[in-house]
């Protein structure tokens, strides 16, 4: 994965993740999913996209008409399928005993998810002959762009019909298998399906996967987003009732992480819950992958829940629900995606007081606290003029603060691959837990301030 700008981390507690979500399932359901009664669409490839008068413009100032340009050049997905074919691939396809990763279905079904089981089944390997679907889609387009938008087999021509397209309800291109990714539950739920994993699709990073060489998946909806380089136009990419607000507020990084904790949730609940017993791959890999030299930080900073000896279940995908659930309403921020003025202060003294507690406990706790603060942060700065004094003050301590935290988050040698980190010591995890107790005073003097 390409490392992340310096502001922004690419990337808890023990959670309740076998409770049941009701809330946060009820609200992803319908929305993007395939009508199982219909034959699926097919693929015809992303070569289809590449004509000049298309999206395969080059040179252009705005990314409109160089979509495809973009995606080719600039995106890890076109470069998902060969990856499979590097030395690291190679090496994990050894160990799990596959003969060749580039064509292991298991692999395939996210590197380059376009091609059936039937078309794997048909293969020819690279060495003699190009995977082709039966229309003469190279496989080797990895996660193209019918990945995202739908198979284009029903809508690729219609959509060519610029006036006429423009006119078409989404109700009418969705049944013809078009997306429409400027729904952000849609968007996040297409990235979770590989990023997190999905128990419907048999899409999951498991932990012998984990333990043959592949990374393990630590997905953040706006983070990525906004590591991705922007195929789509920036400023037509928000609805406008998704960008703002009742009061006008316009909260889109923090709503985007909103969704995206809410969707990533629901997928790793589903997960957990179609395997018995849990794979190791859900639970906290320090827990068991850790020094065990003591004195040690772990011992000091123990979970108050956890008992001795006993691994506890990874919060990654579940840390800040209970904050959301308590805050906001979920239901109408799935269907809508607008937060209010109020909804987002709300969730920054949450955080605020979260982080002063969370921190020092795990870096995943640690780093889901500031990814969001992160977040609402950028959200209140870029709407000063709506805060009052004391909040424009408390946002710009936070953003701060953010940044020392994020230099002490980051670990040995980065940006490489995340390993065990193992210099973050107890000093490390004091410096993080002053720097959130920093920024719990700050947004405490908002609220004392209000009260006067």
């Amino acid at each position: 994965m390409k490392p992340a700008p310096p502001s922004r981390i690419a990337f808890g507690v023990p959670c309740p993740w076998l409770i049941a979500a009701a809330s946060i399932a009820f609200a992803c359901a319908g929305t993007g999913e395939a009508d199982e009664t219909r034959p699926p669409f097919r693929y015809v490839g992303s070569a289809t996209c590449s004509a000049g008068g298309c999206h395969g413009g080059a040179g252009s100032k705005e990314p409109r008409g160089s979509e495809f340009s973009i995606w080719t050049q600039q995106d890890v997905h076109a470069r998902a399928f060969s990856r499979l074919l590097d030395e690291p691939s190679k090496r994990i396809a050894q160990r799990l005993g596959f003969d060749a990763a580039h064509e292991a279905e298991r692999c395939l079904k996210c590197h380059s998810p376009q091609i059936s089981s039937r078309e794997m089944a048909a293969r020819h390997r690279l060495a003699t002959r190009p995977m082709t679907t039966r229309k003469g889609m190279v496989c080797t387009e990895g996660v193209n762009c019918e990945q995202c938008h739908g198979p284009a087999e029903e809508w690729l021509e219609p959509h060519k019909e610029t006036t006429r397209w423009k006119s078409t309800s989404m109700a009418d291109r969705e049944s013809l298998g078009f997306r429409d990714t400027r729904s952000l539950v849609t968007r996040a739920k297409l990235c979770a399906d590989c990023h997190v994993g999905s128990a419907e699709s048999g899409r999951a990073v498991d932990h012998d996967l984990i333990a043959a060489g592949h990374p393990r998946l630590r997905f953040e909806f706006n983070s990525y987003l906004a590591n991705m380089p922007a195929h789509w136009t920036p400023r037509a990419d928000w609805h406008p009732e998704l960008s703002r607000g009742s009061d006008g507020f316009v909260a889109r990084e923090t709503s985007t992480w909103a969704v995206g904790q809410l969707v990533a949730a629901a997928h790793g609940e589903k997960l957990i819950a179609s395997r018995s017993p849990i794979d190791f791959a859900h639970f906290d890999c320090h827990a068991c992958h850790h020094e065990l030299r003591a004195p040690s930080w772990r011992l000091e900073f123990r979970l108050p829940s956890a008992r001795s000896g006993t691994p506890t279940l990874g919060s990654w995908y579940a840390s800040q629900r209970s904050l959301l659930e308590s805050v906001i309403d979920v239901r109408r921020t799935m269907e809508v995606g607008a937060l209010s003025r109020a909804d987002v202060l709300l969730l920054m003294n949450g955080l605020a007081v979260e982080g002063a507690q969370l921190s020092a406990r795990t870096w995943e706790a640690t780093s889901q606290v500031y990814l969001a603060m992160d977040a609402v942060t950028r959200d209140l700065r870029r709407n000063q003029e709506q805060l009052d004094p004391t909040s424009r003050v408390a946002a710009s301590e936070t953003a701060d603060a953010l940044e020392s935290i994020r230099k002490r988050l980051e670990f040995p040698g980065s940006p490489v691959p995340l390993d065990s980190p193992q210099d973050f010591d107890v000093n490390r995890v004091k410096e993080i837990h002053e720097q959130f107790e920093r920024i719990r005073q700050a947004w405490s003097a908002t609220t004392a301030a209000k009260g006067r």
